[in-house]
Parts: structure tokens; C-alpha cells; sequence
């Protein structure tokens, strides 16, 4: 992400050396994520953060944020898809098995083979919910699919969809964005608050804490 490189230029001379040879390591910048310095970790987590916190819309982020590692942006679908977890009944393992599954597999504890099967269970079943489920399958799908930042920014999508849901007590497909629509109003402020939650995961939080 462009603002990475800025974020990791004001650490100094020294930092940034490290960091362009830290780059050649891997594919993903997160899988070289023990070699990084604290400072590294620091500052691209505050970067992650400020970014998050000045857009208006989860999407955008997730999209973003899974382009430049898909681990990264697996682990902040994951936090988004909890949000939507509220929305299905306690005993919805199927949806809260493809989260945990995905967060297992950034850890490198889970396959992608694993997350594709809870991937396909989570779409599967109870339409009742069907938004908060598709959030948490699209968790896990982030983790195999050919296009990480589609699947992260679904999940931002359709847990979104389920707090409409959730408000207006339906989960009726609504068609075209329509701005007057109450069910599209909370769907939007649903993806601005969803902003504040990955920045904040990112600042204080579980992502904060997994990169260090």
C-alpha cells in the first residue's frame, strides 16, 4: 500500500535498509513478520490504523489492506465478520467455525483447504441470517480465493447487509443502492463504523497485539 512506504521512510536511513531487504523475503510482507524491527511493526500498524480511520467504507479498506498481504487482510475480515457473528444465534457453528477457521490459518495453524470446507458450510445454511453468515464465510473464503481483496471486502459487504438486517428486521434483497432506502442508510453507516473497528483492531486491539 502506498501509505506504507512513507510510514517506514521517517523510521531513518538504517530502518528503511532493513525493510527493503526484509521485502525480498516473501510474497506477503506479513509472512517476513519475524524479521521485522519493532519499529517496522510499529509504524506500519499506525499507518494501517490512521488509514482505516480516515476512510468511509470497510470495504475500501479490507480490498486495500488484502493487495498488499493477503494475511493481513484475512485476519481484519475476520475481525469485521465478528461483528456480524451478533447477528446469528449462539449455536451457529458453521459461521463461527469459518471465522475461527480463517484466524487459524493466518496464524499458519490451518490450511486452505480447511477454510474452503468452512467457507462452503457457513454459505450453506440458515437463510434466516444469511448476511451475517456470507460475512463470516467470506472470511474464510479471503484465505484461498484467487482474489483475496474480493473476498475481505465481502465481508465488510455483507456484514454490513446483516446490521440492515438486524434494523429493519428482514433481510429482503433491497436491488439497486437507493440513498432514501432506511435498510441502504444503515448499510452505509454500518461500513463507516466498520472503518473505526479495523483502525482501532489495528491500534489497541487483536491484529495490534498478533503484529506487535
Amino acid at each position: 500500500m502506498k501509505i506504507i512506504e512513507p510510514a517506514i521512510a521517517k523510521l531513518g536511513s538504517e530502518q528503511v535498509s532493513e525493510w527493503d531487504e526484509i521485502r525480498l523475503l516473501s510474497k506477503d510482507p506479513i509472512d517476513s513478520l519475524k524479521s521485522w524491527t519493532p519499529e517496522h511493526r510499529l509504524a506500519v500498524r499506525l499507518a494501517l490504523a490512521d488509514y482505516a480511520c480516515s476512510q468511509l467504507d470497510a470495504m475500501v479498506v479490507l480490498s486495500g489492506v488484502a493487495q498488499w498481504s493477503r494475511r493481513l487482510g484475512v485476519s481484519l475480515a475476520c475481525v469485521v465478520a465478528r461483528e456480524a457473528l451478533r447477528f446469528v444465534p449462539k449455536n451457529a457453528s458453521s459461521a463461527i467455525g469459518a471465522v475461527e477457521t480463517a484466524e487459524r490459518w493466518v496464524i499458519g495453524k490451518a490450511t486452505e483447504t480447511e477454510c474452503k470446507t468452512m467457507f462452503y458450510m457457513a454459505m450453506s445454511t440458515d437463510l434466516s441470517t444469511v448476511n451475517a453468515r456470507f460475512s463470516a464465510s467470506y472470511a474464510a473464503y479471503a484465505a484461498y480465493c484467487d482474489y483475496p481483496d474480493t473476498g475481505a471486502a465481502n465481508a465488510a459487504y455483507y456484514a454490513s447487509a446483516a446490521a440492515a438486517d438486524a434494523n429493519s428486521g428482514s433481510n429482503q434483497y433491497r436491488g439497486q443502492f437507493n440513498p432514501e432506502d432506511p435498510w441502504h442508510k444503515v448499510m452505509v453507516m454500518e461500513r463507516v463504523r466498520l472503518c473505526s473497528v479495523i483502525s482501532e483492531s489495528l491500534r489497541t486491539g487483536s491484529v495490534g497485539e498478533w503484529i506487535g
